[in-house]
């Protein structure tokens, strides 16, 4: 009687009034009203049975609500019955912990679900309606997102009830693994609606859709809009807050990923990032992502704050990169050495920095913040993506590059070629060796032969490209692979250079005892004999293969002579400890 008699009344008086604007959902506030003061009568009514009044005065507030629920339907569209749904169910489920029950709990959550399908099955966020944000896709968003961060909120801490039963368990037990769950949802609906309100268009009569705002700024906001919201919640999960919230940090985890997705989309749509707004952006989210880190990173996870340092290295890497590439482009440097000589210097200037003696021989604690807990992540892990890249690049430079240095005449070993060339390889090798002499926990590949040579086999192609600009510019050989190839200067000059190297080589280990290195010489050696005899002797005759031939003849005399083979280093023999051996 007290459940079926008025929700029977309420389908049959509904059915009476369909033709009535609003009549429907007058009625339901109307019933609701009825009960709510039915149920604070009874509560404050002190006769009778007491536990009839009590029981009456839970179910009459019960009815109320399910009729207010009601009204928002009939007379509001989807996407404000979903916000009112949403923060409906809010209250339902505050109400829920705060008297215990359970049940309430749950038809709080489930309402949250109701209202989230019903605003996803309305018209896109991005539609223009009304005015900005007082429009009922971002106010919807924006209340589903504050009900589910609010529940999130009041569930992070497990309620304890009194003798619950197994259901009450049950629900407790899958309760307490919501709380994360429901800030991520909050925290996406959030996003969402200023994405909606980011995006906003309208449609012409031809049906042409027309922004707002423009495709950049669209981008830079949206990524501006993470960082804001991330750095509003992050202090709720501090230490030192009476109440925290550790859910609340999660959004600041990923701010360096945002701003490097963030930093490639702008660099492949616009001429450079500072543009449609990015010199305010960039400075205001780099801003708040160092305070973010400052406070987040002496607490777990500690294995991750070291890459978001060393991302930190990568982006400002990028956002300098990009700058410099517009500089070229704007002074019409594109086809002379300096466009790729800037941005490989630029790259060693930065790994000759973090390769710094003080900050990594510095003792626990000397440093300031970042440097003292994260040293290690500055040479590892944000070197060695910029070493490997040096790496790649230097060759590539060098290979690619006539040393064109205009206005300048170009001057062989002086040219802008060959310096960032050969400053690029030996910051590698300066830095190879930091992490090797260093305390850090590098790749076991570093440790090894492999890296060094690969190092080295670079520098022999860079070597080899000097003479290559040296034979195209001095005497005229064109700079194409046939061209080099078939001219007797080139492979004149090669044999002559190889035969140099490997008298460096094979002299130096001499010396040093070596026999790795003596035997790389010898190798490069006897490589250039089989040059001389498959390739020199079939380009050209005379005179010309006679001057070589004696040439390298001459230098393999000195090597015979200065660097013969080192002898095999002797292992001395053990001496047996015979302290107190019996005689």
């Amino acid at each position: 009687m007290v459940f079926g008699t008025p929700i029977v009344a309420f389908g049959l008086h509904t059915g009476l009034v369909r033709d009535v604007p609003y009549a429907g959902a007058f009625s339901a506030l109307v019933l609701a009203a009825l009960y709510l003061a039915l149920g604070w009568w009874l509560v404050k009514r002190s006769r009778g049975d007491a536990l009839v009044n009590r029981w009456l005065a839970e179910c009459f507030p019960a009815l109320a609500l399910g009729f207010i629920t009601l009204a928002v339907p009939l007379a509001l569209d989807g996407r404000w019955t979903s916000a009112a749904w949403a923060v409906e169910g809010a209250a339902v489920y505050w109400m829920g912990r705060r008297q215990g029950r359970w049940l309430a709990r749950a038809a709080g959550l489930a309402l949250q679900v109701l209202a989230t399908g019903l605003f996803l099955d309305g018209p896109s966020p991005s539609a223009v309606g009304g005015w900005a944000f007082a429009n009922p896709a971002f106010v919807g968003a924006t209340m589903l997102a504050g009900a589910a961060l609010a529940i999130s909120w009041w569930s992070r801490e497990p309620l304890r009830e009194e003798a619950p039963s197994r259901a009450a368990s049950a629900f407790g037990a899958l309760e307490s693994q919501l709380s994360p769950v429901l800030f991520w949802i909050g925290f996406a609906w959030w996003q969402s609606a200023l994405g909606g309100e980011i995006g906003r268009f309208s449609v012409d009569g031809e049906g042409g859709v027309h922004y707002f705002i423009e495709q950049g700024q669209r981008v830079l906001l949206q990524m501006a809009a993470w960082v804001v919201t991330a750095f509003v919640f992050y202090r709720f999960a501090l230490p030192q807050r009476a109440q925290r919230w550790p859910i609340a940090a999660t959004p600041a985890w990923l701010v360096m990923p945002v701003l490097l997705v963030g930093a490639v989309w702008t660099m492949a749509t616009q001429d450079h990032v500072f543009q449609s707004g990015g010199w305010l952006v960039w400075p205001l989210a780099l801003l708040l992502h160092v305070k973010m880190l400052r406070d987040l990173d002496p607490h777990p996870p500690q294995g991750w704050w070291r890459w978001v340092h060393a991302g930190g290295v990568w982006l400002l890497v990028l956002l300098a990169a990009n700058l410099l590439v517009f500089a070229i482009d704007r002074a019409q440097l594109w086809q002379t050495a300096w466009a790729t000589v800037i941005l490989l210097a630029a790259g060693s200037a930065v790994l000759l920095v973090l390769t710094r003696r003080r900050w990594f021989d510095a003792p626990p604690g000397g440093l300031r913040w970042p440097l003292d807990r994260f040293a290690g992540a500055y040479l590892w892990h944000a070197a060695a993506p910029l070493a490997a890249a040096l790496a790649l690049g230097a060759p590539v430079v060098a290979v690619h590059s006539s040393g064109e240095a205009r206005p300048l005449p170009y001057v062989p070993l002086l040219n802008p070629t060959d310096p960032a060339v050969g400053l690029a390889l030996a910051v590698c090798a300066l830095w190879l060796l930091r992490v090797r002499a260093s305390q850090v926990d590098p790749a076991r590949v570093v440790r090894g032969a492999a890296v060094p040579g690969v190092l080295a086999a670079i520098a022999f192609v860079a070597i080899n490209t000097v003479w290559l600009r040296v034979a195209h510019h001095y005497f005229g050989v064109a700079r194409n692979a046939e061209a080099l190839f078939a001219s007797f200067v080139v492979q004149a000059g090669y044999s002559i250079l190889w035969t140099l190297i490997a008298l460096v080589l094979m002299v130096g280990a001499h010396r040093r005892a070596l026999r790795t290195p003596w035997m790389l010489g010898a190798g490069l050696l006897g490589l250039t004999v089989l040059k001389l005899f498959v390739i020199d002797l079939s380009n050209r005759g005379g005179s010309e293969r006679i001057v070589v031939f004696i040439a390298v003849g001459l230098l393999m005399l000195v090597v015979g002579y200065f660097a013969p083979l080192p002898p095999v280093p002797r292992k001395e023999p053990v001496q047996p400890d015979l302290q107190g051996a019996t005689p």
